[in-house]
């Protein structure tokens, strides 16, 4: 119920500011930077990530929508990376999540470990939703721009466990070029 109210408090906070700018800015052209202030306090609220039995507090923002944004805790789908607002939701999820590996081809097993290699072109809410989570872990970034995500390729290393395949990292390439980031999570080594 905290977290509620206060997730209330603050989208009440923001809509009031946007609609107060909105009528400052009636006839005007829009400051560019005004929209960048809002995005900006929206994605400092996130302070906790719940992923799977891990929960952590990332280093850095990323641009979530305004409703998961805004958040103190965000719970994220360890199978499917679907971001949940909270956690009577993300316990239901979990129960009827139909996931249990990465949306790809496995192109490497051994000792309990795969590589999924994940077309953005063919999975792009899947690869959007993975850099959106790494942007809260790297500062630089970037290809969760919807535009961008179809032109790479993801590679999952997962390990096997009973429940399905958990994420234990990832690299990103564009489809004719080289490695451009790597994330190993720190929680899972």
């Amino acid at each position: 119920e905290k977290e509620a109210a206060e997730h209330l408090t603050i989208c009440a906070r923001i809509a009031s500011q946007q609609l107060s700018n909105a009528t400052q800015n009636a006839g005007e052209t829009s400051h560019p930077q005004a929209g960048e202030q809002i995005g900006w306090a929206l994605e400092q609220r996130i302070r906790r990530v719940v992923f799977g039995e891990w929960e952590i507090e990332p280093t850095y923002t990323s641009a979530y929508p305004p409703d998961i944004a805004c958040l103190p805790i965000i719970y994220v789908c360890e199978y499917c990376l679907t971001p949940i607002r909270n956690r009577i939701a993300y316990d239901r999820h979990r129960q009827e999540c139909t996931w249990i590996a990465p949306p790809g081809d496995e192109i490497y097993r051994k000792d309990g470990l795969s590589f999924f290699e994940v077309d953005g072109e063919k999975q792009p809410d899947y690869c959007r939703d993975l850099c959106l989570l790494t942007k809260l872990f790297l500062k630089h970034k970037t290809v969760h721009e919807s535009d961008q995500v179809p032109s790479f390729l993801f590679y999952v290393l997962t390990e096997a466990q009973p429940e399905g395949y958990r994420i234990l990292g990832y690299f990103s390439k564009v489809r004719s070029f080289t490695i451009t980031k790597v994330l190993f999570q720190p929680f899972n080594i």
